[in-house]
């Protein structure tokens, strides 16, 4: 039984939230089930656009990613790497890179399971957990550390959110984007927070130590306050970690990137 078969009294629709603009179901059924990047007509000549199976969700299923290679990929010395190959994965608008509270939508596993599968037969990687390391923006930066830390042994190399959404309160979240997901439970948000995954791989991230960034723009005071309470709780649960918090720049994207 997908979502979409789901009654009313089981999955509940989405209400009006703080007088904002509810997209229609139909929009939002299209925005958590978008697997394969339908924009990806025009790219650069280093970005490369890949399908790759997606076994997860069922037979013949596929999800999409960007590429880029560096400089010198197609002809290596025998033994040597490149220093990075960079993937964007068509990761669901809404998802988080995690899974939906009722496995409808299991983006944290396919990106485990079939992503990482993926792109080490297709490219000459280290496959070691070292190796991998994640970055996003927003609630991909929640995603980072919440795929990073709930597998450290696939990708234990650098965690790095871009104006991370660390919010602890999934009440002070828009409803639009974080129901599908959550099914408004404070529990399962909780669950699945950066700092509750943590605290249950405590010893492995002193033992290992990966390395932890964080990236905040001067004018993003949205989120001020939990970019704060991260950097606390980091702090005081003894795991080292860097942060840059660049003035004058705001929360988009686009500005983080060339921060």
């Amino acid at each position: 039984m997908t979502v979409i078969d789901k009654p009313d009294e089981v999955y509940p629709p989405i209400p009006v939230y703080g007088g904002r603009w509810t997209p229609p179901k139909r929009l939002l059924d299209c925005y958590n089930y978008m697997w394969i990047d339908t924009d990806a007509w025009e790219h650069p000549e280093n970005v490369t656009f890949e399908l790759y199976s997606q076994p997860t969700r069922g037979p013949g299923a596929q999800g999409s990613y960007l590429v880029v290679l560096p400089p010198g990929y197609n002809d290596l010395d025998l033994g040597t790497m490149p220093k990075v190959i960079l993937v964007a994965p068509q990761a669901l608008p809404e998802g988080r890179w995690t899974n939906s509270y009722d496995d409808s939508r299991r983006l944290r596993d396919i990106m485990r399971h079939n992503l990482v599968t993926a792109i080490d037969e297709q490219y000459r990687t280290i496959r070691h957990p070292s190796a991998r390391w994640l970055e996003g923006h927003s609630a991909g930066g929640y995603g980072a550390f919440n795929l990073g830390l709930k597998y450290p042994d696939v990708c234990g190399g650098a965690l790095s959110p871009l104006a991370g959404s660390f919010r602890t309160e999934l009440a002070k979240e828009g409803l639009k984007i974080t129901y599908d997901t959550y099914n408004g439970s404070q529990a399962f948000f909780t669950s699945n927070h950066a700092l509750t995954l943590l605290k249950g791989i405590l010893p492995r991230v002193h033992r290992d130590k990966p390395e932890l960034q964080l990236l905040v723009g001067g004018e993003g005071v949205r989120l001020r306050e939990e970019h704060e309470h991260m950097w606390t709780s980091l702090y005081a649960l003894g795991v080292p970690y860097t942060k840059a918090n660049v003035p004058g720049a705001p929360p988009q994207q686009s500005m983080s990137w060339v921060a």
